[in-house]
């Protein structure tokens, strides 16, 4: 119950519905009854313990807006996509990512440099590392070098079967990787261009945006990625954090020039990981500050 009413909680009733047309007020309003909110418990209990994701919890609506003061429309990337999921089954994923978030961290599932959609290692979290980190090598008289990176693709380009392998690793019980072999699988979505509205696609690729298991999902992916690197002899001299399809590099010497080699040398390294797990790197977006 508790799950239950924090996942609520957190949810605006201005938001826009999905395709059941079921605002946030309505299930508030709904769990003042015991009764119903006995049958919510069950219903969402009954989709992990059978290792089921219902038809109706696939369905989505994409609605495609174009982005402000472009004097072209020509491309994909000059329009924002905003994924809107059936109500229900929304709830339902956010009461189980918190369960699986704080399990998968208090058992070490998670890497202790993993932020961004991640509970109690939110973006803040990572700025205040990061500030640290610059401030503490400042005092020493170190030079201080950074490089962001993006992961191409990252939604789209996840691997299910590295993913539920992934998740057996981690030491989840059978239950949840089954769950996940149903959650992954049938999805549909429906376009929606101003009046236009399109039939049902298949969307049976990586993991979709929007969705409140999500996070999860990708901090599980690349939590490997992590763990291997820190195996590396360079990252004795460099310091990896994530930021779900983000990642930033940070190293420090006595003299900037001595920084270049080693951030290359870590670059080298993550995009091997990354391509290991068919991920990757963007490397025109990447940016480096010193």
């Amino acid at each position: 119950m508790l799950e239950l009413t924090k996942a609520l909680h957190a949810c605006s009733p201005m938001l826009v519905p999905g395709l059941d047309h079921v605002t946030w007020g309505m299930p508030k309003h709904l769990v003042a009854n015991p009764h119903i909110t006995s049958l919510f418990l069950g219903l969402a209990e009954a989709c992990l313990s059978v290792s089921h994701w219902p038809d109706h919890f696939k369905e989505s609506l994409l609605v495609i807006i174009p982005k402000l003061g472009k004097a072209s429309y020509s491309t994909p990337k000059l329009f924002c996509l905003i994924v809107l999921l059936n109500m229900l089954g929304k709830l339902f994923e956010k009461m189980l990512s918190h369960r699986l978030q704080f399990e998968g961290v208090h058992y070490g599932a998670f890497q202790p440099n993993q932020f961004g959609g991640m509970s109690q290692y939110s973006t803040e979290d990572a700025g205040v590392f990061i500030t640290h980190l610059i401030q503490a090598r400042w005092a020493k008289k170190l030079k201080m070098s950074i490089v962001a990176f993006d992961i191409v693709q990252f939604f789209p380009s996840l691997n299910h079967d590295v993913l539920m392998a992934v998740v057996a690793k981690a030491g989840f019980p059978p239950v949840v990787g089954n769950f996940f072999h149903s959650y992954l699988t049938g999805h549909k979505t429906m376009y929606r261009w101003d009046d236009f509205m399109s039939g049902l696609f298949a969307t049976d690729i990586g993991v979709g945006q929007g969705s409140g298991l999500s996070p999860v999902l990708l901090g599980l992916y690349i939590s490997p990625i992590l763990q291997l690197f820190s195996l590396e002899l360079i990252s004795k001299e460099v310091k990896l954090l994530s930021y779900v399809d983000h990642g930033t590099i940070l190293t420090q010497s006595t003299h900037l020039s001595q920084n270049l080699p080693k951030l290359k040398k870590a670059y080298r390294v993550i995009h091997r990981l990354l391509m290991a797990l068919g991920l990757v790197l963007e490397h025109d977006t990447m940016q480096p500050t010193w």
